[in-house]
């Protein structure tokens, strides 16, 4: 933690479908150094949406819900009727990511939710899918989220420090993580007064362990419901012939078992589950830092022992210990000449694997805070690489930040002819249209 700097964390481990090992460690924050307790709360982010799955999974049981039949069926949903594919869209659809809604309503059209590719064609992460389903779910039990995950998961659980959002009538919890950027740098709690159904949750690690248990031991859920739980639905990378999404939890597949995760992320919060199918084991970390995913594959090894890798494909998901992690120490002790310094010592390897693994780690993590820095570091990247999807699609973004359209597109487009797909790729290359568009008219 302490290299990968990450402050505080929250960890449960699971084995033969029992919570067996629960502590915490580190901050809550670095300004006043307060420890981590095992009732300090932190943001659960995207794991929220676990409880969604298991309240779905029991309409599906109690024959309420179909995970096939067309969502606007059981609901019309305005914010989409814009588009006549919606009435295509399933449950299925929505807890496998491949519905085409678009993540993040307030990222692109506020007024509207997007469909960003033909529903159930491929794998687009989107909140706003499970923000419908909690809806449908509302409808079908009559009550509010807040009310059916207080009498469908919290109570039946026994949970005493989980939230499904902040603050209640004036009242919140005082033990909570602060969230920490990249660069160790303290944020502002987030505190919603009203609930974000994929992802407001706050809790504990132990907490969360339960809730994933709940949809796993056997003991809430049918062996029948499992096992579709468990079925894959969309591949999420064609690179990655073993790695899909089912209905509620990535899946990855291989060595005669099927590891079983999904991860969290807010602004300085980074969390995440790994289970075995086959051992009914794994592992559940809460973490407040925006750097908290990178130690997954070496707590990994500590604990569960699970083949990972498949996970860890992208360049984009670095692994500790890595180049990057001293590069961005370096940063934060002697400024960019110190970092920059450190790059050319690493450039005298010759190990061309090591160097452009580190400038994509650093270039991604300067593209929101210095994009001349970025686009440096990611241009020597493009240099080593100059076929890499993924590297030119890295430069591109840093292109756009930068508001240089043209450039920006090139790269954008060079990246798509080398198959790199990413959801978010087309809305990129649309609004660099727009801005060139809008220069050459005036």
């Amino acid at each position: 933690m302490h290299d990968a700097g990450i402050p505080g964390m929250s960890f449960a481990v699971i084995e033969n479908n029992q919570i067996v090992y629960f502590k915490t460690y580190g901050y809550k924050h670095l300004g006043n150094k307060g420890p981590v307790n095992r009732r300090t709360i932190f943001e659960a982010a995207s794991l929220s949406k676990s409880a969604l799955t298991f309240v779905a999974y029991k309409l599906i049981e109690e024959g309420l819900l179909d995970l096939d039949k067309p969502m606007y069926k059981y609901l019309a949903y305005p914010p989409l009727e814009h588009d006549p594919r919606y009435k295509l869209i399933t449950a299925r659809m929505v807890l496998s990511h491949c519905s085409g809604i678009e993540n993040l309503v307030f990222e692109y059209n506020p007024d509207t939710v997007d469909i960003v590719s033909n529903p159930g064609e491929r794998w687009v992460y989107s909140g706003e899918g499970y923000v419908y389903l909690s809806k449908v779910e509302e409808l079908l039990l009559h009550k509010p989220y807040d009310d059916y995950i207080r009498d469908m998961v919290f109570e039946p659980l026994g949970l005493k420090r989980s939230f499904t959002h902040y603050t209640h009538n004036g009242k919140y919890p005082r033990n909570y993580a602060l969230p920490h950027n990249i660069f160790g740098k303290e944020g502002q709690k987030w505190k919603p007064s009203v609930a974000f159904t994929p992802g407001s949750m706050n809790m504990t690690a132990k907490d969360y362990a339960k809730i994933f248990l709940m949809i796993f031991n056997g003991k809430y859920l049918s062996k029948n419901s499992i096992s579709e739980i468990c079925r894959p639905v969309i591949q999420m990378d064609h690179a990655n012939p073993d790695l899909f999404y089912g209905t509620g939890f990535e899946l990855l597949f291989g060595n005669g078992d099927t590891i079983i995760s999904h991860g969290g992320s807010t602004g300085g919060f980074k969390a995440g589950v790994y289970y075995s199918k086959v051992k009914k084991s794994g592992f559940v970390y809460l973490s407040n830092s925006d750097r908290g995913d990178i130690i997954v594959n070496r707590i990994n090894q500590l604990t569960a022992g699970f083949d990972l890798q498949g996970f860890f494909k992208s360049d984009l998901f670095p692994e500790y210990p890595s180049d990057g992690c001293n590069l961005l120490k370096t940063y934060n002790t002697r400024g960019l000449s110190g970092m920059f310094g450190a790059v050319e010592n690493l450039k005298k390897t010759g190990d061309s694997v090591r160097i452009v693994k580190a400038l994509i780690e650093m270039g991604v993590i300067f593209l929101d805070k210095d994009t001349t820095t970025a686009r440096r570091l990611l241009e020597d990247a493009v240099a080593y690489r100059y076929d890499s999807a993924t590297t030119t699609y890295l430069l591109g973004e840093a292109y756009l930040a930068s508001h240089e359209y043209k450039m920006a597109y090139d790269l954008l487009m060079k990246a798509k002819e080398l198959h790199y797909e990413r959801d978010i790729m087309d809305y990129d290359l649309k609004l660099c249209k727009q801005k060139m568009n809008a220069t050459s008219s005036k």
